[in-house]
């Protein structure tokens, strides 16, 4: 396990590098910047916002002295400064994201530290719709293999996978707050104002699992060890729980690594319907105004979120099947 984990760790600073790497110059070469607005702008005052945060330097310095913590500037001796010019930006080796460039008054890593726990509350809401919707659909379909019942779960499945999840977001709003006037339409405050967002999100991803699920359990209950439980007279149920499913959620975990990476960037457009001040708004905000210390943290956020994710998925496999060993998997 020790050297599959520093492999990983080893490929996980490379793949970093190198979204670091693209994330920045690719921002950089999109016209337009953080100082861009409707109204013009006095072109000394524009000189000295620029200067302020290095934006004047050619973009191969600005990129050095934004990894740091190393001194590009000989003069002042400073780094990216923000507010008054007190505070200080020592560069991404020593942990700092720097400042945002359209919240004068925060950090990058002060928004990320407001934003994340309320995204992270989203994603788990949505990935517990995903998991028991999905779930359950699955395992019934496979147990009703050929029934009307399986018919109309599969159908259900493909609808869904089919359906973006905005449409889903406006379908729940239009049934449930206008219609029904269960829940909020959009705020943040209680576990009221998840349910919609969570199910929305969540909703496609149970399409899949339930799917996914139904191909699993099909194979495993196909095998001679299920049939071996059913000739020592163990219940349905009992060889359902203890045996099949064991096997058969093997498909589901692979998923649950890509699945979390699209509630990640499926979130971004649900934050943004429902009025969640969560990372997802802050990174489409950071888009929409070139706020570039912003975007890249949130973007090295996720590219973190999604590889340790995914190796705790790999992790889980030696779990589920023993016969499967780290190096392969």
């Amino acid at each position: 396990m020790t050297g599959f984990l520093l492999r990983r760790f080893c490929w996980f600073l490379v793949t970093t590098w190198i979204v670091i790497t693209v994330s920045f110059f690719l921002m950089r070469a999109v016209p337009g910047g953080p100082f861009d607005t409707d109204r013009t702008v006095n072109a000394a005052i524009e000189r000295n916002m620029k200067a302020r945060y290095h934006l004047d330097w050619p973009s191969w310095k600005q990129y050095v002295h934004y990894l740091g913590p190393f001194n590009l500037d000989e003069e002042t001796g400073a780094r990216f400064a923000g507010g008054d010019g007190s505070a200080t930006f020592g560069g991404l080796l020593t942990g700092d994201f720097g400042p945002s460039f359209k919240y004068r008054d925060f950090s990058v890593n002060d928004i990320i530290g407001q934003s994340l726990p309320i995204s992270v509350a989203l994603g788990t809401v949505a990935m517990f719709w995903a998991l028991l919707l999905g779930l359950s659909a699955g395992i019934l379909s496979a147990v009703w293999r050929g029934s009307t019942s399986d018919l109309g779960i599969r159908l259900v499945s493909t609808i869904g996978i089919a359906v973006p999840n905005f449409i889903v977001a406006l379908f729940l709003i239009t049934l449930f707050v206008f219609k029904i006037e269960l829940f909020p339409v959009a705020g943040w405050g209680s576990l009221r104002h998840l349910f919609l967002p969570g199910l929305a999100l969540g909703g496609p991803f149970a399409a899949y699992i339930a799917r996914l699920t139904r191909t699993g359990m099909l194979e495993v209950l196909s095998q001679e060890y299920i049939r071996t439980a059913h000739a020592k007279g163990l219940s349905p149920a009992k060889v359902l729980m203890r045996h099949a499913l064991k096997g058969g959620l093997l498909p589901v975990v692979s998923f649950l690594g890509p699945a979390t990476a699209g509630i990640l960037t499926g979130s971004l457009v649900i934050e943004k319907i429902f009025a969640i001040p969560g990372t997802g708004t802050h990174f489409v905000n950071s888009a929409l105004n070139r706020d570039y210390t912003l975007a890249m943290g949130v973007t090295i956020l996720y590219t973190v979120l999604v590889y340790g994710l995914n190796t705790i998925v790999d992790l889980a496999y030696t779990f589920l099947d023993p016969r499967i060993k780290l190096e392969e998997a």
